[in-house]
């Protein structure tokens, strides 16, 4: 019994400590908080904070796991039912949109998320694990009911994830960044996930084999980011004609290829267009 009301008043006086540094991280920052005025905001001795947290550091990381808890919960209620993409869209804007809520309405504690994610923290790591263990149980169920394309979940989903990182991660989260909406990015993703049966045509429309080849490059760069789009195009007029002539004629990984020498070409760019035309375009690249 002593031991157990022991516990509670440690965790009660560890909570004391981190809301008294989440209060100063919202005031100051938390690069210029330390742990003497932590202790301070908690009524206490430093040397008492120091019983419970080693560093200003643990506590920081104490602070960004009660985020990242709140976060990961949210996606994963986000994600309970609909279709595999419905799911993973439902996960991922949740995500988004609580990193973007924070950078607009507390962005002293953002700055601090960002930093986790950005200095590899251990528990930023933790949370991208579960994270990518809660998108990896969606594609592979979405695989099983024959809705997403076969491959490797795990492999799809760091895919999925690298493609959406400027939404889903706060190091890289800029209102003012030039970018497709969520949706836009979204949907281009989930054109590579999409499972289309053998045979099956990519466009309604019923366009011939080099046009489709065309409508899918064409939707791959209106899903990029306008500057990347400009960089590219600039790109391809250097290269010459040849370049649009590879893609008609060539497997897709020479267009990747080609791509990845165009040093003037967005790295992010080549990555989206990489993994978006892996989906029924690769199996259309050799006709």
């Amino acid at each position: 019994m002593q031991k157990r009301i022991g516990q509670a008043g440690s965790s009660c006086i560890r909570r004391r400590i981190v809301q008294a540094a989440i209060r100063l991280h919202r005031e100051i920052g938390f690069k210029k908080t330390t742990v003497a005025d932590i202790a301070r905001g908690a009524s206490m001795s430093p040397a008492n904070v120091y019983r419970f947290f080693a560093s200003k550091q643990a506590i920081e990381e104490a602070v960004v796991a009660d985020l990242f808890e709140h976060v990961s919960a949210e996606a994963t209620l986000a994600a309970r039912s609909g279709s595999a993409l419905e799911r993973l869209t439902a996960a991922l804007r949740a995500i988004s949109q609580l990193h973007e809520h924070r950078l607009e309405n507390d962005s002293k504690q953002h700055e601090l998320v960002a930093a986790a994610l950005r200095e590899n923290w251990p528990v930023a790591q933790s949370y991208a694990d579960r994270i990518r263990g809660l998108v990896c149980v969606i594609i592979a169920g979405g695989q099983a009911s024959g809705e997403l394309r076969p491959g490797s979940p795990m492999a799809m989903t760091c895919c999925l994830l690298e493609a959406m990182d400027g939404y889903l991660n706060p190091s890289r989260i800029n209102a003012a960044a030039v970018r497709p909406a969520f949706d836009e990015m979204m949907d281009f993703c989930a054109g590579a996930l999409r499972h289309v049966p053998c045979g099956q045509s990519i466009d309604p429309e019923g366009h011939d084999a080099d046009s489709k080849r065309g409508l899918w490059l064409i939707h791959g760069l209106q899903s990029a980011s306008q500057a990347a789009r400009k960089k590219l195009t600039r790109s391809c007029k250097n290269v010459g004609s040849s370049f649009l002539r590879s893609f008609s004629s060539s497997p897709i990984r020479d267009l990747i290829s080609i791509g990845s020498k165009i040093r003037s070409m967005n790295i992010c760019a080549v990555a989206t267009l990489r993994f978006a035309l892996k989906g029924p375009l690769a199996e259309r690249a050799i006709l």
